[in-house]
């Protein structure tokens, strides 16, 4: 999941040696550098090292803890974690660590114990006391379950491979089993080759096997947006396949702490039909990307706008969900999608369903363990939560999920802490809804504005009548909506009407001035 949720690098372009630092220098310069899987032997010799004291080599064992964590090294953060809190010597930190890690391991059963144990030490910790207040609901989360099927869908592949996107008959996705040609370029974080984007031309066929020469003339990338020496993707399409937004590493270097990063941006192209090619514009810029921070992930939604992730300054933390939206021929100042979506953790891979759903991932919402999806629905006051299998006690991310159809993509690193795409197959959950709007004598009333408010989320969706007088709706199967419309000359009040969306396909109704 680290390539998945920053793919921020670090470049080594010191002049100096490793052999002018000590284990202890070259440990920190490695975690710096975001090289945990680097970092994490050195801590780990440091702290069964005998020549240092006790209170310092707890300290190690902390951080051998924590980089192992970050490499996806569970079981090996498991052992050092449970023995800084043996010490009897743990922080805060430690047991908040402890609480994260029980529900990456689906220990669900000890958590209440071990909370107890860490307010005993430190009864005034606001973290621990969240997690006090939380764990009633955390452990009805767990219980919670979808109707769907959860399935690998390249279970012969030894890569990491996520996002993936529908595109024509298939689905672009990103992988680190490419390797791009000759030279391969590899990330220090885990040691595997930088990601590429490749495609499945028919998602009943999702396995090919390359030959080497084939690989060579990076014929099995999707070459399409050209090709970088460094992280490229994830993709997205609006709804016509003719524009796209990449997410791919910045040509500028942000210096900062002595280390170099290469952050995130947003590129754009477009298909260009008598060239049969996809052609990036100079004029095709999104004027907010910066080296100083990183902007990735990006969809479109319903009216083509961005929907995107970012650190940049002003945010609740971490990585917060943006809109931006295309007027006047330029992308508007991004606005945070607010304090209901953003936490001070990360909320990342957004994707914007038919209804207007924002379907997304994050750690800082109460979950199973690890990244979490959400749905957020525009105006509404709280985030719905999808149940197990679609979550689980790891990193679940990048869902694309088509909710006419019951169907869609899914990332995770569940099985075995290897980032994989699966297929996620289920009921339709929402259908077309016909809203017909007449007159008192029956005539239908055109271009009038009506509303659809989702009683269980509080947020509505509007849609315009067409010559017909019909207003077309997605809305969400089993869910009460209330129906009503912009308010006509004369009138004192709309009509107002109350309904059940049906578990079927589509349904009409009448909206009447009468």
């Amino acid at each position: 999941m680290k390539y998945a949720l920053y793919v921020l690098l670090s470049f080594g372009i010191w002049q100096c040696s490793w052999a002018q630092f000590s284990r202890q220098d070259m440990a920190s310069e490695l975690m710096l550098r975001w090289k945990y899987a680097d970092a994490y032997p050195l801590w780990m010799d440091l702290a069964v090292d005998p020549t240092y004291a006790d209170s310092v080599r707890e300290d190690f064992m902390r951080m051998a803890a924590q980089s192992a964590l970050s490499a996806d090294l569970l079981t090996e953060a498991v052992d050092w974690n449970a023995a800084i809190i043996a010490t009897g010597h743990g922080e805060p930190e430690d047991w908040l660590r402890q609480l994260d890690l029980l529900c990456l391991q689906n220990r669900y059963d000890e958590i209440e114990e071990s909370i107890g144990m860490a307010l005993d030490q430190f009864p005034d910790n606001p973290g621990l006391l969240r997690w006090k207040e939380g764990v009633s609901g955390l452990i009805q989360l767990v219980r919670d379950s979808t109707a769907f099927t959860v399935e690998p869908l390249r279970p012969q592949s030894s890569a990491e491979e996520f996002s993936a996107y529908p595109f024509q008959n298939g689905l672009v996705f990103m992988s680190t089993g490419l390797n791009a040609g000759f030279i391969p370029m590899q990330d220090g974080w885990t040691g595997q080759y930088y990601t590429e984007l490749t495609w499945i031309e028919d998602v009943k066929e999702p396995f090919r096997e390359y030959t080497w020469f084939e690989q060579i003339r990076n014929q099995d990338l999707f070459g399409a947006f050209g090709h970088s020496r460094l992280h490229d993707g994830p993709v997205a399409f609006d709804a016509d396949e003719d524009f796209a937004v990449l997410t791919r590493n910045h040509e500028d270097i942000d210096v900062s702490e002595n280390v170099s990063r290469s952050r995130l941006k947003l590129e754009f192209y477009r298909w260009i039909p008598e060239l049969e090619e996809w052609e990036r514009r100079p004029d095709d810029l999104f004027p907010w990307n910066s080296p100083l921070y990183s902007c990735a992930h990006a969809v479109f939604d319903l009216n083509d706008d961005l929907v995107f992730s970012s650190d940049r300054p002003g945010g609740f933390g971490g990585m917060d969900l943006y809109s931006s939206k295309w007027e006047d021929g330029q992308w508007s100042e991004p606005q945070n999608l607010g304090p209901v979506v953003n936490t001070d953790q990360d909320e990342v891979f957004p994707f914007v369903s038919q209804t207007g759903a924002v379907f997304f991932s994050s750690n800082g919402h109460p979950g199973a363990g690890g990244l979490d999806i959400f749905i957020y629905r525009e105006g509404a006051a709280r985030l719905e939560r999808l149940g197990y299998p679609i979550n689980s006690n790891l990193d679940d991310f990048a869902f694309v999920f088509d909710e006419t159809k019951g169907s869609g993509w899914l990332s995770s690193n569940r099985m075995e802490s290897k980032d994989a795409i699966f297929s996620v197959n289920g009921n339709p959950s929402a259908g077309k809804l016909t809203v017909h709007v007449q007159a008192c004598d029956g005539s239908p009333i055109v271009g009038i504005d009506v509303i659809a408010e989702d009683q269980f989320a509080g947020s509505a969706t509007t849609a315009q009548t067409d010559e017909d007088g019909n207003a077309q709706f997605i809305a969400i199967r089993n869910r009460t909506y209330t129906l009503t419309s912009q308010v006509l000359e004369g009138m004192d009040s709309p009509p107002e009407l109350e309904l059940v969306m049906q578990d079927v396909d589509s349904m009409g109704t009448v909206l009447d001035f009468n």
